[in-house]
């Protein structure tokens, strides 16, 4: 009997180990805690790299202008499911609501508050839809979609990382 414990246990853990990951990139291979509760808690962009730009006449300049140098932004994700970005380079706040899809793969955000120094953006409702790369306890992955489900989202596609604080 031992020995059929003994092989069913080491055949789970062979399947567990082999089985496909949920992100692309590359991380732990099993994690403990839920996607929403690694994701919950406030993180720092470190890298932000722009992939594309619509109608852009200069993508350099687009690029230089939103750099990983010049960009500083705050990210704060609720369990609950409220999320906050501040934008500290543009002074952009945004207020909303996130939640994962059903195989966490993506992530929607619905900005219901949004303040800027340009008056005629405040308070516009935006959605983004974030592609999750990566989501470790202290690192955190995604790719900003321009197009989702058939439909322009964005101006501009582009890779984030950010670093628990």
């Amino acid at each position: 009997m031992n020995k059929l414990v003994c092989i069913l246990f080491l055949a789970v853990v062979a399947v567990s180990f082999s089985s496909c990951k949920k992100y692309d990139q590359d991380g732990q291979l099993i994690h403990l805690r839920s996607p929403e509760k690694r994701l919950s808690g406030e993180w720092d962009l470190d890298t932000f790299d722009n992939l594309n730009c619509i109608d852009c006449e200069d993508q350099e300049l687009v690029s230089a202008l939103y750099g990983s140098n010049n960009l500083q932004m705050e990210l704060k994700f609720d369990k609950g499911g409220s999320v906050e970005i501040n934008n500290t380079t543009d002074k952009i706040e945004m207020e909303g609501d996130w939640e994962f899809n059903g195989d966490k793969s993506i992530i929607t955000m619905t900005f219901d508050q949004y303040e800027s120094p340009d008056t005629s953006l405040s308070n516009a409702n935006i959605v983004m839809y974030w592609k999750v790369l990566e989501l470790e306890l202290d690192d955190f992955q995604a790719y900003q979609f321009r197009e989702y489900d058939g439909q322009d989202i964005h101006q501009y596609a582009y890779y984030l990382k950010m670093e628990k604080k």
